[in-house]
């Protein structure tokens, strides 16, 4: 009979934890300032912050036989997280055998592909502005364009499938000028629009937005393409809808949740009603 060592430090060749019956200091962390521990059955996560650069490091230790540490290598080890290193994480947690990682969406590096921006010849990774001129010259912009952008563009959150194919209607066509502007109120705060005019593409009709509540809507809750209107006197032709499911993966789901790789539930619309 072998006793099983459940806690302790790694060997140094990764195979197996020798038992550590007091308390002891784990040196490996010295150059960083720990913010945040947690623990799961077999394996460990730490949040901690490099004392000479200040840059957040996640740092697995323990089992990683179900992937708990992010790699393929299933040996007890230490191991700095990579994934996060362009990242800004401020929370980890840990269930029995699986990981989880709370990240600043800002920083997330939301990159749309093939997509640099007109003026500033960049790589756009926040919100993504499209013009479709008379020429069927498809242009981007980036957030920093805001204040000279078209008179309507479309505007796009989340990087959507193969983004260099996608069918966009011609923009500027749609302008109608009118003597009577169109009044518009925020569907979010209730107030009256007076900068640029945000309408859903997806359902046009009742989500009109103004442009502070567009921009302070995190990412990862918004996947519909907006047109955006350079301000509400711009009158316009009834705005072609653009199906969300032309541009993004989807599912006929009304709730779906998954935690890769164990755990996934889905409920269709008809169970949601009942």
């Amino acid at each position: 009979y072998q006793r099983r060592v459940h806690g302790g430090i790694i060997s140094p060749d990764g195979t197996h934890l020798e038992e550590a019956s007091i308390p002891t200091k784990v040196t490996d962390l010295d150059k960083f300032k720990v913010l945040s521990v947690s623990v799961g059955l077999t394996h460990m996560l730490v949040l901690a912050e490099d004392r000479s650069t200040q840059k957040k490091k996640i740092i697995g230790y323990g089992d990683n036989s179900k992937n708990q540490l992010g790699n393929s290598d299933i040996k007890l080890k230490r191991v700095e997280i990579s994934f996060f290193d362009d990242k800004i994480p401020y929370a980890v947690f840990t269930g029995s055998y699986c990981s989880f990682v709370a990240c600043n969406a800002e920083a997330c590096g939301i990159t749309h592909l093939n997509a640099k921006c007109q003026v500033h010849k960049t790589k756009i990774t926040d919100i993504l502005f499209v013009n479709k001129t008379k020429l069927g010259i498809t242009e981007y912009y980036c957030k920093k364009c805001v204040p000279d952008l078209p008179n309507i563009a479309l505007a796009i959150r989340n990087p959507i499938k193969n983004l260099p194919e996608a069918k966009w209607p011609e923009l500027e066509s749609l302008i109608a000028f009118s003597e009577t502007p169109q009044e518009y109120t925020c569907t979010k705060c209730s107030q009256i629009i007076k900068g640029a005019v945000y309408q859903n593409c997806d359902k046009v009709i009742g989500n009109t937005i103004c442009e502070s509540c567009f921009m302070r809507t995190p990412s990862i809750f918004e996947v519909n393409l907006y047109y955006r209107l350079a301000n509400p006197s711009i009158s316009t032709k009834p705005l072609p809808i653009l199906p969300v499911e032309n541009y993004y993966q989807t599912k006929n789901e009304a709730f779906s949740l998954r935690l890769s790789p164990i755990y996934q539930i889905a409920f269709p619309e008809n169970e949601i009603d009942k």
